[in-house]
């Protein structure tokens, strides 16, 4: 292996570090510095600065002009659970889902439950916030509008059919935030 020189060493050092410089975009003035530019003389040119886009926060249900509260609602759909759980007589939650809804995150919600085994079912729902929901159940083929109205507050039930490959829930919103909860059973002989 040879041995290099210590001017050789210094020009092989020097040369490399020039070469990240130039690489990462450095000028020996500092980031600040100005850049030659091709325009002609006294031309001016254009420059375009990338506007951030804002990300969406989802909002409040309890009140639109604050953010999403995840734990807040998080407490608020365990609520509902025990609620659905006592109305039920049962010893534990049965299955269910959560849906928030607003105008900055999205106001359409698309649930798909693929190994619902085929029957009837009672579900049970509460919805708050000063927005309207649309549920609709599509399953087999056929959609059913199961919810259309105002968000209460109140647990409210109904039944639908699940057939053989699977079950939709379409959530939909209007207006103010709202929070849904909904849990399903099979229907009551």
């Amino acid at each position: 292996m040879a041995h290099l020189t210590r001017s050789t060493r210094t020009v092989t050092i020097a040369t490399g570090l020039a070469v990240a410089a130039l690489l990462a975009g450095c000028t020996a003035d500092g980031p600040g510095a100005a850049t030659p530019s091709s325009a002609a003389p006294g031309a001016t040119t254009a420059t375009s600065t990338a506007t951030p886009t804002p990300t969406p926060r989802a909002l409040s249900a309890t009140d639109p002009t604050a953010p999403f509260d995840q734990v807040e609602a998080a407490r608020w759909f365990d609520g509902v659970a025990d609620d659905v759980t006592t109305l039920l007589g049962l010893d534990s939650t049965p299955p269910g889902m959560t849906v928030h809804l607003d105008a900055e995150t999205s106001q359409n919600h698309l649930v798909t439950l693929k190994s619902l085994a085929a029957g009837d079912y009672s579900f049970h729902l509460a919805c708050r916030g000063g927005g309207t929901l649309e549920l609709a159940v599509t399953s087999g083929g056929t959609a059913s509008l199961v919810i259309d109205g105002p968000c209460t507050g109140e647990l409210t039930s109904g039944d639908f059919t699940a057939a053989e490959g699977g079950t939709e829930f379409r959530f939909t919103a209007t207006g103010d935030p709202i929070d849904v909860a909904l849990h399903y059973s099979p229907a009551a002989p």
